[in-house]
């Protein structure tokens, strides 16, 4: 069987190395003040580096020389892609603002509150509350269609060409 104040002595109190601070070990009834390295940082010092830095060779550079030239040329492609992308996504959430927007003027023109909204849907009042408060709110479908059926409304989507 093994001391447990010599177990304690081994792994805590060893050599300083960084981060010192007291610590109290209770061993039995009485208690005993050390200094103890964290273990963390022990196990850190003893790890061995996951990542190895290299020169690269001829061709490695080259490629990467290739590489880089590639995307310098395409960039303002691969901007104006993005732009268009993020257009798309702006308009798609100012459609659905608004959609919050009318479901939030439904509920109150009904003077229903948002416990009564959770019961008819099962959806949380803290999340009803994000979902009308929050602007970065990401609502699924099926929340907002449960929360059209429980108002008396029904959700409809639509596709249409873009220009």
């Amino acid at each position: 069987m093994t001391d447990r104040g010599s177990v304690c002595e081994k792994l805590l109190c060893g050599p300083p190395i960084l981060n010192r601070r007291p610590v109290v070990i209770q061993q039995g009834t009485t208690c005993i003040k050390r200094t103890v390295v964290s273990l963390a940082i022990r196990v850190m010092i003893d790890r061995k580096p996951y990542r190895v830095v290299r020169e690269l060779t001829a061709p490695e550079r080259e490629i990467l020389q290739a590489a880089r030239a590639d995307a310098e040329a395409e960039q303002e492609s691969i901007l104006e892609q993005a732009r268009e992308a993020i257009n798309a996504w702006q308009e798609t959430r100012q459609v659905v603002d608004l959609l919050i927007a009318e479901l939030k003027a439904e509920r109150e023109r009904q003077a229903l509150s948002l416990a009564d909204v959770e019961e008819r849907t099962g959806i949380r009042r803290s999340v009803l509350s994000r979902l009308e408060n929050d602007a970065t709110s990401n609502p699924t479908m099926l929340t907002l269609q449960r929360y059209a059926v429980a108002l008396g409304l029904s959700l409809r989507v639509a596709l249409t060409k873009s220009q």
